[in-house]
């Protein structure tokens, strides 16, 4: 082998020409355009990583809306079926106290007595089942977000 196939520079001998300046002027102006388009293709995927990025957050924002939404519209239902319940219970117990004092007052102590055991039987079963289904139940983690 000689020395010239191993080495890719120019023996030292050899003389600069135009022609040598002229292919290196070229091959120059090649690399500019190269690396002019790799800036353009960098630019292109910056400007669509900033558009990825504010349609992720308009997602978001909307999704944080719809959630608010859907909130207040629960609420507004647990709120509107506390009120019914709550109104149910104190209708059933004015009946009821209504009742025991017709009992009382036409002398029926023993009827009220029954009554009164009756309601408070029934009364310690709602407590205690609400109270087995409030303990099995597992309460959602506040510090989740």
């Amino acid at each position: 082998m000689s020395n010239t196939e191993n080495n890719p520079l120019p023996p030292k001998k050899q003389k600069l020409t135009p022609e040598i300046f002229v292919n290196f002027l070229q091959l120059q102006k090649k690399e500019l355009e190269v690396k002019g388009q790799e800036l353009e293709i960098r630019d292109k995927e910056f400007a669509l990583a900033v558009q990825q990025d504010n349609n992720q957050k308009d997602i978001a924002e909307k999704a944080i809306a719809a959630n608010l939404e859907n909130l207040k519209g629960e609420r507004g239902y647990l709120s509107g079926r506390m009120r019914i319940i709550s109104t149910l219970a104190v209708t059933i117990f004015l009946i009821m106290a209504a009742f025991c004092a017709y009992a009382l007052s036409i002398g029926q102590a023993p009827l009220v007595m029954e009554l009164i055991k009756i309601v408070g039987l029934v009364a310690c079963g709602f407590v205690g089942g609400y109270g087995l289904r409030a303990s099995k139940i597992p309460k959602p983690d506040q510090n989740e977000d």
